[in-house]
């Protein structure tokens, strides 16, 4: 139901921009034009003045004629607007025939002030009288784009321009936008992926902007050249952030390698093909890279829907819009493949719609998190209330197996009262004759008496409920538990075998352990976790060392407190800051002790001591 309703408004966004995209009728006193594609060029024309431009070869031969003929029925200034922002060559002429007289003429390296008619779009000054007129346009075009000749009057021009403006207006103010947008979400999660699409959207303003021809006046109206080339390499640049926006979101070098090592090859043909361009002026090269990219960001968000990624959906929506618009049609009506399409508002819809799709993924991710932290909150809120009720309860039993061992113990002393006044009664029983086995008999009785007793009320007074461990199965049973979180991050979880034994309670231990392999997993990007045991003199340390970005010793104070956390993590967003207070705590509570050793950058060493009896 949601994506049936993202594509209703995906599909009234397009119908409403072509409607605004759509060329504008001519005013009632403009002469309607007849234009006519001559196969070859007429007799009688003089060459062109510079068949060779900036090292490419621009013969004849490898431009086109037109006829332009119409009639006025007054005096007036007429444009021919000529449907595109720039011209790799252009020649007017008015009549035909050695009659002929060149009146304009611009080259690929022309200024903007060259221009005969100032305006982000070619338009060609004609002041013609009334009658009957003929022209010849000789032009060539990046690729074969058809031109799209209209003639207005300068206020119908002008008009034309402000229309286009508006729309162009639009689209770049909803980018920029977006493009905050995506800088927003890099600052707040610092994932790459945020960073290469905000230059993305970046390259895309700058690529529309100069195919609807604002940043020739603006940014280098001297440099006509560049002007010609500005476009591929805009676009070359647009496929190699997109690409890597695409390998960081979905993690493609870990997640599906071979797409990783594709879209690699892109960005090296996207590169290529702008070199190639600039060296010899040809776009043959454009054409493969476009078939190249088509199926690539297809079977990026196919491999993300199988795989259930978040917002998947709406980048794969994404991607076809700026397939559709941007490689198949644009690059069709920019080779003359396709025609009576409004050819420099194609990109425009695609990359509005693009960025549309991301800001929607966007939306929904957060959606996403924001539900999976309150699911997350209540998880550990409900925890933290039974680790609190099983404090009390581990706290009540301690309490009633303090009064029966008090009990016991009184109850060891006052048996031990009477077997002494027995012991101090023998000495008379042994001065009677005949009354020495007897005494021998009850003396050792009441050694083996008071011996029971001894050993009663030591355990009475010492007995905690601990058992013997094997400090190894300690370590298998809390690696098997984590080793499925570790292996998602693609970090290593080791143990080292250790034969030592311990007499402590296995539940504080898994408890123990538990808490500090979440969080040295959390927190740690690459490398590794390993645990191990260390014997040292009258202690044992369980140890945990990670590769992790390392705790700086002024903030180790501040995350023993529950609820605190540094603020300079990303990954802090998915824990509450209770991991090592409950660490502290249990140690506290089983007489060990908690250390932290750590180094920013560095990774950290998380020691439990636990103290050994005298021998």
């Amino acid at each position: 139901m949601r994506f049936g309703m993202a594509g209703s408004w995906l599909a009234l966004i397009v119908t409403g921009l072509l409607l605004f995209a759509k060329p504008l009728a001519a005013g009632e006193g403009t002469p309607a034009l007849r234009v006519q594609t001559l196969p070859h060029t007429p007799a009688g024309i003089p060459a062109a003045s510079a068949p060779w431009v900036e090292g490419w070869v621009r013969g004849d031969d490898e431009r086109r004629w037109l006829r332009v003929q119409f009639v006025s029925a007054t005096p007036q200034r007429l444009l021919l607007d000529v449907g595109v922002p720039d011209i790799e060559y252009l020649a007017l002429y008015r009549g035909s025939g050695p009659a002929a007289s060149r009146l304009i003429e611009l080259h690929s390296d022309s200024p903007y002030a060259a221009r005969p008619w100032p305006g982000r779009r070619l338009a060609l000054p004609l002041d013609v009288a009334a009658g009957q007129h003929e022209y010849l346009l000789q032009y060539r075009v990046h690729g074969d784009t058809p031109l799209e000749l209209q003639l207005h009057t300068p206020e119908e021009h002008a008009r034309r321009l402000a229309d286009g403006n508006l729309l162009t207006g639009l689209v770049i103010g909803s980018l920029l936008a977006l493009l905050l947008l995506a800088l927003l979400h890099y600052a707040i999660e610092q994932q790459p992926a945020y960073l290469y699409y905000a230059v993305t959207l970046l390259c895309a303003v700058l690529f529309l902007l100069q195919i609807g021809g604002f940043l020739f006046g603006w940014l280098w109206p001297n440099a006509g050249s560049w002007n010609q080339a500005a476009p591929v390499w805009l676009q070359a640049a647009i496929h190699c952030s997109h690409a890597a926006f695409t390998i960081n979101l979905f993690d493609l070098r870990r997640r599906a390698p071979w797409l990783w090592r594709a879209y690699l090859a892109l960005m090296a043909a996207a590169l290529a093909s702008a070199v190639h361009y600039q060296l010899s002026g040809s776009m043959d090269l454009l054409l493969p890279l476009a078939l190249l990219h088509l199926p690539l960001p297809l079977l990026a968000g196919a491999l993300a829907l199988r795989q259930r990624l978040p917002a998947a959906g709406w980048y794969l929506a994404g991607a076809i819009c700026l397939l559709l618009f941007v490689n198949v049609l644009f690059g069709l009506s920019v080779l003359g493949i396709l025609s009576g399409l409004p050819t420099f508002a194609l990109p425009q819809i695609g990359y509005l719609l693009e960025a549309l799709c991301f800001a929607a993924a966007l939306g929904y991710r957060m959606f996403s998190l924001q539900r999976s932290h309150a699911r997350h909150l209540e998880a550990r809120l409900l925890e933290a209330e039974q680790l609190a009720q099983a404090e009390a309860d581990k706290l009540a039993l301690q309490a009633r197996n303090q009064r029966q061992q008090l009990e016991l113990a009184a109850a060891g002393h006052d048996l031990s009262q009477p077997l002494a006044a027995i012991r101090l009664a023998i000495p008379a029983l042994q001065a009677q004759a005949g009354t020495a086995r007897i005494s021998e008999h009850i003396e050792q009785a009441l050694a083996y008496t008071e011996g029971l007793l001894r050993e009663l009320i030591a355990d009475a007074r010492h007995g905690q409920g601990e058992h013997l461990l094997a400090l190894e199965d300690v370590l298998i049973a809390a690696y098997q538990r984590h080793l499925s979180a570790a292996e998602a991050k693609g970090l290593r979880l080791r143990y080292v075998a250790t034969g030592l034994q311990l007499a402590a309670s296995p539940t504080v231990l898994a408890r123990l352990l538990d808490n500090l392999l979440v969080n040295a997993i959390r927190y740690t990007e690459t490398g590794g976790v390993l645990m191990g045991i260390r014997r040292q003199p009258n202690q044992i340390l369980i140890q945990i060392w990670d590769t992790g970005s390392g705790i700086a010793p002024t903030e180790i104070q501040q995350l023993l407190q529950p609820f605190r956390q540094s603020g300079r993590l990303a990954a802090e967003r998915h824990g509450h800051g209770l991991g090592l207070h409950i660490v502290q705590t249990l140690c506290q509570q089983s007489g060990y002790q908690f250390r932290i050793a750590s180094r920013p950058g560095r990774g950290s060493c998380m020691s439990i001591v636990i103290p050994l009896p005298c021998s």
